[in-house]
């Protein structure tokens, strides 16, 4: 019976080392996938990461080329600005030429009228002057007709 309490001890030792053998290869186990659990998250970490770096870079990139953009943006606006005020000085330049021919045609027109006014005196004048010229030319003709009556 020391024998058959022996063997029930050492079954009982069994059975116990049995369920804590189970028990640590239950816990390795666990650890085992807590372990690539882990390890798949570190690496969809580490692809986050490096998606987000390249997200990061292009963002960069992105702020650059809009940088770039305002740069050659802000540049053609000052050109237009500058030819802006190129074409406005040369219209305000032609607006007053417009402005000084307009004055200038008005005193031609003027002139114009005032020297066709003059020319129309000076054609009465001399319309008038013929006249007179025609009546002495038929007076000087009548005298000459009597003058050669007389002497006939």
């Amino acid at each position: 019976t020391s024998n058959q309490k022996n063997l029930v001890t050492a079954t009982n030792d069994l059975k116990q080392k049995q369920t804590i053998v189970e028990l640590s290869k239950q816990k390795v186990q666990s650890l085992k996938q807590s372990i690539r659990d882990k390890e798949n998250t570190e690496k969809s970490k580490v692809r986050e990461i490096a998606n987000e770096e390249s997200l990061l870079e292009a963002s960069k990139k992105n702020v650059q080329e809009l940088k770039e953009e305002i740069t050659v943006k802000r540049d053609l606006l000052d050109t237009n600005k500058h030819q802006y005020a190129a074409n406005n000085a040369e219209l305000t330049r032609i607006d007053n030429n417009i402005k000084d021919l307009q004055e200038e045609k008005n005193t031609c027109e003027l002139d114009q009228q005032n020297t066709r006014q003059e020319l129309d005196k000076q054609n009465l004048l001399y319309k008038q002057k013929q006249a007179i010229i025609q009546q002495q030319m038929n007076k000087i003709k009548t005298l000459q007709t009597k003058l050669s009556l007389l002497e006939a």
